[in-house]
């Protein structure tokens, strides 16, 4: 790649079913952990990009919908230097990059970018901008990118959590992140149709539905 790219691979393909199964497919040896050899292959912050994306996912496995080339669609192999325990937090980190990314394009049109736990990337109308008509389970926001992120553990491993970090790359579990964000789509057709964000109860080991701004809390 070139010294301006942030990736150390970039691949994109015309169209694909899911750029997150694919990557986990091509990292994932006959035992379900890490194939070391594939992952030389897809080093930490290699990228796969699909034009067209026609079975993407979400979590717990819901569908993520978009049309022919209205939404970009990506999946990035990183493998961080931190103990596994803290991985939890790659969801909500990769919403923040997400929304501080979108913000100065929907700052302009009167919107502001939020997220929302746990992995969702929302637009809220500016303070002094006309308020959309509400949607159930969504309210006036409206989404605009979701995060999955997958695990692959290194072999001998598993999932359990190691609490000290690794030393390197190599000893490093790969987290799958992709991400997805629409972009053809007026404000009028966000949400796109599919399960709400969040359970109307939510578990009482998990924090109540709310929204992050890049600024703050709201």
């Amino acid at each position: 790649m070139s010294s301006r790219s942030p990736f150390s691979r970039l691949i994109v393909v015309e169209r694909t079913g899911s750029t997150n199964t694919d990557l986990r497919r091509a990292l994932t040896g006959p035992d379900g952990a890490l194939d070391p050899a594939a992952a030389a292959a897809w080093p930490h912050l290699s990228a796969l990009h699909a034009l067209t994306q026609t079975a993407g996912r979400g979590r717990a496995d819901h569908t993520w919908t978009t049309p022919p080339v209205g939404a970009l669609t990506a999946s990035i192999v990183v493998r961080p230097l931190v103990p596994a325990a803290h991985l939890a937090w790659l969801p909500l980190l990769a919403g923040l990059a997400v929304a501080r990314a979108l913000a100065p394009r929907l700052e302009a049109t009167g919107w502001r970018t939020a997220t929302k736990w746990p992995n969702d990337v929302v637009a809220l109308p500016a303070p002094n901008a006309s308020a959309p008509t509400a949607v159930p389970g969504w309210g006036r926001s409206r989404k605009v990118a979701g995060i999955l992120t997958e695990l692959i553990a290194v072999p001998g491993h598993g999932e359990a959590a190691d609490p000290a970090a690794p030393h390197d790359r190599a000893e490093a579990p790969a987290v799958v992140v992709g991400i997805g964000v629409n972009l053809a789509q007026p404000a009028a057709q966000l949400p796109v149709p599919g399960p709400p964000p969040w359970p109307r109860s939510a578990p009482p080991h998990r924090p109540p539905p709310r929204f992050w701004t890049t600024a703050g809390t709201t």
